[in-house]
């Protein structure tokens, strides 16, 4: 990582010039920011949580979180830290991930990521016993997705809402959740797990 005062230095500059639409020249001002190794955090971070390594994991998605912070890049620090929760939930410390996930929700409004945090939060819910809060989080994320155009995502939040529904033993409401779910499949061309 660059030096304190180097980080004070190009901040401004790298905003500026993003302003600008000078993307090139602000990223590779941002490089000289964060260090050779920077842009691996993210990528790394990914493949511990492929491979199941989640401590390891849960620390590259915080340095890459603190990073994307540092140029002033708030979507890619929330994806990160999106990644964190995930890790959390691996290492089963879910508390933790709940409060992760929706600090971060709260903290930037981004349409598509407050609906995936809506949703990951809402399937914490349904594991910990909590039917009410997953419902309504299920449902919000599902309508999030629609407003937002997202076939694909509203496809499998109307299958994990069903899939709810049938945990519940609320079979009406399970089967016609199943059934819109799997009209999106097939008009998507996509897989429905059975």
């Amino acid at each position: 990582l660059g030096s304190g005062a180097q980080l004070v230095d190009l901040t401004p500059d790298v905003r500026r010039r993003l302003a600008e639409g000078r993307y090139h020249e602000a990223d590779e001002l941002s490089k000289q920011m964060q260090g050779p190794w920077n842009e691996s955090y993210q990528p790394m971070g990914n493949l511990h949580l492929r491979a199941d390594r989640y401590s390891a994991a849960g620390d590259h998605f915080r340095k890459a979180a603190v990073l994307f912070a540092r140029v002033g890049d708030p979507e890619h620090s929330v994806m990160a830290d999106i990644g964190l929760a995930d890790s959390l939930v691996a290492l089963g410390d879910l508390d933790e991930a709940v409060r992760t996930y929706r600090s971060r929700a709260t903290t930037h409004a981004f349409p598509v990521l407050q609906a995936l945090v809506e949703e990951s939060v809402a399937l914490l819910d349904l594991v910990r016993g909590r039917y009410r809060d997953a419902l309504v989080g299920l449902e919000g994320a599902r309508r999030r997705y629609a407003e937002l155009d997202m076939p694909q995502h509203l496809a499998i939040a109307e299958k994990q809402l069903a899939d709810a529904y049938l945990e519940l033993r609320l079979l009406p409401e399970s089967l016609q959740g199943y059934e819109a779910a799997l009209g999106r499949f097939r008009d998507l061309d996509m897989q429905i797990d059975r």
